[in-house]
């Protein structure tokens, strides 16, 4: 198996889990905050949406988050938050359209600069997916640790 195969199954993954365990949250539950210190499930959500959107963007779609200004920076909780029905169907858009670019994309694109730094080192676009797949693991763990403080299941299926 390629590189590329694994990434793209790593996104699958992850895309259950989101379906599963985090969309199936109600607004009320997403809500919910477990410390101050802590962001809510609601506000993860729509940040992994903003940065699936990232990725999409860096494989040459340009696709504009509709709620970008909504989750940039952290939580504010003066703001107007989505639904989570809506963050899914948003998410879910732009998950359907990401698998088709990396179901297709070429090396030229996988190679393309990427322009900033990440932790990892990574300097293309190619190099950088494994971290957007730690990035979204880091975020459903904590959604995991907020679901199982409301007495729910975790995340992972085992």
């Amino acid at each position: 198996m390629d590189t590329q195969e694994s990434v793209i199954k790593l996104f699958r993954f992850n895309n259950s889990l989101f379906e599963n365990k985090v969309f199936s949250l109600s607004d009320a539950e997403a809500d919910k905050r477990i410390s101050d210190a802590v962001n809510p499930a609601k506000w993860l959500a729509g940040h992994l949406a903003s940065s699936r959107n990232h990725v999409l963007n860096l494989l040459g779609v340009d696709r504009e988050f509709r709620y970008e200004e909504t989750f940039k920076g952290g939580y504010d909780a003066s703001k107007d938050y989505p639904s989570m029905a809506d963050l899914r169907d948003e998410f879910n858009d732009i998950t359907t359209q990401l698998f088709t670019e990396l179901d297709k994309v070429s090396d030229t694109k996988m190679e393309k600069e990427l322009g900033y730094d990440l932790p990892h080192g990574a300097k293309t676009v190619g190099e950088s997916l494994p971290f957007w797949l730690y990035h979204e693991a880091w975020h459903v763990g904590q959604i995991a640790i907020i679901r199982r403080s409301q007495n729910m299941e975790g995340v992972v299926p085992y």
